[in-house]
């Protein structure tokens, strides 16, 4: 018998489901259960273009930390992550 915590629109399969979650749970165990983020605190967030570091990026913004973002650059040296809440960007090579 299943019992699914969230209902996956019909759209959208199993596989897909599945992996958004799974960078979610990882997103939200970092932040709350290991770092124990609150509002005020500072936080970098490496790779921060990654699907679980766009998680954690938003989520830490959303709970009122100062958020510092490392990445990667592509060819073109942009990563778009400006619009997502980070007050700082450090690069990477």
């Amino acid at each position: 018998m299943l019992f699914p915590a969230v209902i996956i629109p019909d759209e959208i399969g199993f596989q897909d489901a599945a992996a958004v979650l799974l960078d979610g749970v990882k997103a939200y165990t970092a932040l709350h259960y290991q770092a124990h983020l609150t509002a005020g605190d500072t936080v970098v967030i490496v790779d921060a273009a990654s699907s679980a570091g766009s998680v954690m990026l938003q989520l830490a913004h959303k709970w009122g930390a100062k958020v510092s973002s490392f990445r990667k650059s592509l060819d073109d040296g942009r990563v778009r992550i400006g619009d997502m809440g980070t007050c700082r960007k450090l690069h990477q090579t």
